[in-house]
């Protein structure tokens, strides 16, 4: 670590002096700060390595190595109640479990290292491991040994498909697989049956197997950032899904298939092509969450005050002119954001009570929201940037209604 001090302090010289005696070179000087910036972080890397030795081993739980460019991984053997272990950002090629002595490591992070070998012992307390970005064309076959994972993260490799033995990995509840470029086939979808949540965004999937039933484990689906248009008519069978999410899509509109998934509690449409909402959305009694914001929707349909459990509902960045009376009669609705739309009068919402978050900002509201102001329960107002038309008196009102809610803590835009 001298040494580097040593550096830092030498480079950091070179440049007042230079600065002195000629016109500073901007090139130059960024290489200088450059230079600088990389002693320093090996300094403190240094340091933080000095640290990791000196730790009282047998009594550690979490060790945090991330970052370090180690290349080997430096003695863990007496760390016997290791639970968390981040290795993540290193230049691992390598690793070996068996070179952890602890029986209790339970999340293991090996992210940002390109491994090309991965060996692990039968064990039964790892519930997370992290391989993110890891230049993996497969999924390691030593995985399979791990008795009690969970958690599986693998986004951003280079994986083409979903080996056999996921499927028969019993504790395996999830699974990220996310950006890299896995066509799903029947197979795959076969091989994460037993999962209840799987994560599929960005792998360019242009259409889905026509057997999506087989994921009758599945409780949430995400397949954002994909070129979907259209759903197989057999997602109607996966009656115990709860969360399903095509945020980025290109769907033109919702396909039928999602209304006959009774038990949805989330349903996200974010950034698609939606001209409207079908009168069909009825049919999702449990419905807690709807995102369908970046669409081009201009009428909310009178079906959608049948959602009771409705607790929030994003539609900003549409085209909506107007919103029902209704829409205040929402026992449960805790959000309601409809910024970015074509709003010009909003109503009474005085009994809308159980609301703590509201944005209305970005329309055409001539009338300051008074109704909203006095909500009981509010903690996030966004209202600005709308034409409002007020009286010096209203003015006067308006400040001591946001000064209010400032001094309760609310969060208030205007």
């Amino acid at each position: 670590m001298k040494n580097s001090i040593l550096l830092f302090f030498f480079l950091v010289s070179i440049f007042f002096v230079q600065a002195q005696d000629e016109p500073i070179d901007l090139d130059s000087l960024e290489a200088v700060r450059m230079e600088a910036y990389k002693a320093k972080v090996t300094m403190q890397n240094e340091q933080r390595l000095l640290d990791f030795e000196s730790l009282v081993k047998d009594s550690v739980k979490r060790v945090d190595l991330s970052g370090l460019e180690l290349n080997l991984l430096p003695d863990l053997s007496g760390f016997s109640q290791l639970r968390d272990l981040d290795l993540s950002e290193n230049d691992l090629k390598e690793f070996k479990e068996k070179e952890i002595s602890s029986t209790y490591l339970k999340e293991l992070n090996l992210s940002g290292n390109t491994l090309e070998k991965l060996k692990f012992s039968k064990n039964d307390s790892i519930i997370t491991l992290k391989l993110n970005e890891c230049g993996l064309k497969k999924i390691p076959r030593s995985i399979k040994k791990l008795r009690g994972l969970k958690r599986l993260e693998l986004d951003k490799n280079q994986i083409s498909k979903i080996p056999g033995f996921i499927r028969r990995m019993k504790s395996l509840e999830e699974i990220n697989v996310s950006f890299n470029g896995i066509q799903l086939s029947k197979k795959d979808l076969k091989n994460c049956r037993n999962l209840k949540i799987i994560q599929f965004i960005g792998n360019d999937l242009v259409d889905l197997p026509e057997n999506m039933n087989v994921l009758t484990a599945a409780r949430k689906l995400n397949f954002s950032q994909n070129q979907l248009q259209r759903l197989p008519q057999s997602m109607a069978e996966l009656d115990s899904l709860e969360t399903l999410i095509f945020y980025k899509n290109q769907f033109e509109e919702i396909p039928q298939v999602v209304f006959d998934l009774t038990s949805l509690q989330e349903l996200d449409f974010y950034y698609n092509s939606l001209p409207e909402i079908p009168a069909e959305i009825s049919k999702l009694r449990s419905l807690e969450v709807l995102f369908i914001s970046y669409n081009q929707i201009n009428v909310i349909p009178e079906s959608l005050k049948d959602l009771k459990e409705l607790k929030k509902l994003y539609m900003h960045h549409n085209q909506l002119i107007g919103l029902p009376p209704w829409i205040v009669a929402f026992e449960k609705l805790e959000v309601l954001d409809v910024g970015f739309n074509k709003l010009a009068v909003l109503p009474d919402f005085s009994k809308a009570t159980s609301l703590t978050e509201v944005d209305v900002q970005e329309n055409n509201l001539s009338e300051v929201p008074w109704s909203i102001l006095t909500l009981p329960k509010l903690e996030r107002l966004f209202i600005k940037n709308n034409p409002y038309e007020v009286t010096a008196e209203e003015a006067i009102e308006f400040k001591r209604l946001v000064e209010e809610l400032l001094d309760r803590g609310a969060r208030v835009s205007f």
